[in-house]
């Protein structure tokens, strides 16, 4: 067994666009939301 850390992530969808933000792509509102994802702790998104 190895000593490697706990990563916690999360599988990123928009919380406004979901499925459907590559056809309306806004970069700040993908910026402010991954702020928040490392706010709660987690440092893995996909």
């Amino acid at each position: 067994m190895t000593n490697q850390p706990f990563i916690l992530g999360v599988n990123y969808w928009p919380r406004r666009k979901a499925m459907f933000w590559w056809s309306n792509f806004d970069a700040g509102e993908v910026k402010e939301e991954f702020a928040v994802i490392k706010e709660l702790g987690m440092g893995l998104v996909r």
